[in-house]
């Protein structure tokens, strides 16, 4: 039992939350100022709602993120979390009337901003929160938590302004501020749908680390009133849940769908004279359209391959093969090449330019590497000059030594001298430490080569 119980003991003192948790008034105080809506929050959310509109409107990730980092949404979630726990309605009566008008704020002020936009196509950042799925659920929870035990610690440090980044209450705002000026329902549900479960689940994660740390009860309602409490947001819970699970579900299976369709084009279309020019996949229609190039294939093989699909899980696939380049009996399909031609070099465009990109860089830090170690030896020789009227040649350059017997390098700053009458010992050392000076080099190897 007592290794047991050393056991507890240490899991305790390491995972407890007690050892730095704040003052329980401090924690509420703190969290409750941060429910208020009015003057400078007011202004901070319609600010933090244009910029995170303009980032989702020119696709930038840095201006959203800006966005997150100064939007007030989360104080009010957090406000209903700690309501619920601390048994203090009119705390939930306020956090969630702050919370409404917050939501009515943004959706107003992003719709107007789409209406005026000139820019209206949907880009990668505004799409990429129409879906959410079960793992937004987790975000939304993992991060809650974060912020809810931060929130109740005397060193916060910079925990805030990443669940601030990580649960992204603002973009999902915006974008379905995006869907009402377009119109478009479907777009304006599943943006709102991504921020409805960060809100509930952030609103969660507060109200379970409260009833974990015991935070003191502003009220004690009948027992009956607790289990309410309780079952309305577990109702609320699965509410918000389902749906995700089921667009993870629609989502994993797309993928894993894509995955063996890439496989079985991997392996079994492989041919001598021939190559897949381009495939298309569309996981709505359970078809695949193959463009081949080259020799043309019997149809025959085409046969027997498509008798291969049920090997990779995939009997059920409509497989379209295009082929007639190499072959002029046969009429071709010009647009649908394009089209195929131009994405495949569109795709290796970027990654070439990506690289060039890579490149050109890396040789602009070379070239200023090597801009700072030119030495002006035109200027070094007429003020050297000065020192010593006999000077008649000077060159400077770093060389590369070698010591043999310690088996490593090292890089010296040599010069070259070439004078009238070789200068004396005593001329030579303060000429030596004179070009050092004048170089700013660690080490100097002066030579006198007449």
């Amino acid at each position: 039992m007592e290794p047991l119980k050393q056991t507890w003991r240490f899991l305790k003192w390491r995972f407890g939350l007690s050892h730095d948790k704040n003052e329980a008034e401090v924690i509420i105080d703190s969290i409750s100022k941060g429910i208020e809506f009015r003057g400078v929050n007011v202004w901070v959310l319609v600010f933090a709602v244009f910029l995170a509109s303009i980032g989702l409107n020119v696709n930038s990730t840095a201006v959203i993120i800006g966005a997150m980092l100064i939007s007030p949404l989360m104080g009010p979630i957090m406000g209903i979390g700690l309501g619920l726990g601390i048994f203090d309605f009119d705390l939930v009566k306020s956090a969630a009337k702050n919370l409404a008008i917050m939501v009515v704020v943004s959706l107003t002020a992003s719709s107007l901003y789409f209406l005026l936009s000139p820019l209206n196509q949907a880009q990668s950042e505004l799409l990429s929160r129409t879906a959410p799925t079960i793992w937004d659920v987790l975000i939304a929870l993992f991060g809650g938590l974060a912020g809810i035990v931060a929130s109740a610690s005397k060193e916060k440090g910079n925990v805030i302004p990443g669940v601030a980044i990580a649960t992204a209450l603002m973009p999902p705002l915006c974008a379905a501020g995006f869907g009402l000026a377009r119109g478009d329902l479907l777009f304006f549900s599943g943006a709102f749908y991504l921020f409805c479960i960060n809100a509930v689940f952030i609103s969660v994660s507060t109200f379970l680390v409260v009833r974990l740390l015991k935070l003191p009860a502003r009220s004690y309602p009948d027992p009956r009133i607790g289990r309410r409490i309780r079952n309305g947001i577990t109702v609320i819970v699965l509410v918000t849940i389902l749906p995700s699970m089921y667009i993870a579900y629609l989502t994993v299976r797309k993928v894993v769908f894509e995955q063996r369709v890439a496989e079985f084009v991997r392996d079994e279309f492989r041919f001598d004279g021939a190559l897949v020019l381009a495939q298309r996949t569309d996981y709505e229609n359970n078809s695949l359209d193959i463009t081949l190039i080259g020799k043309r294939i019997p149809q025959k093989t085409l046969d027997e391959l498509k008798g291969k699909r049920s090997h990779y899980s995939l009997a059920d696939l409509d497989i379209h093969v295009h082929q007639g380049l190499g072959d002029t009996t046969v009429p071709l399909d010009v647009d649908r090449i394009k089209s195929q031609i131009t994405e495949d070099l569109l795709s290796r465009n970027e990654a070439m330019l990506s690289d060039k990109d890579k490149t050109i860089a890396a040789l602009q830090d070379e070239l200023s590497t090597y801009r700072k170690n030119i030495v002006p030896v035109k200027d070094i020789a007429e003020e050297m000059k000065t020192l010593n009227e006999n000077l008649l040649e000077l060159s400077i350059y770093n060389t590369v030594s070698f010591n043999v017997a310690k088996n490593e390098s090292d890089t010296v700053m040599t010069a070259l001298g070439k004078f009238k009458s070789r200068p004396s010992r005593k001329e030579t050392e303060r000429l030596t430490t004179w070009l050092k000076t004048r170089t700013h080099a660690d080490t100097l190897r002066f030579i006198i080569t007449n």
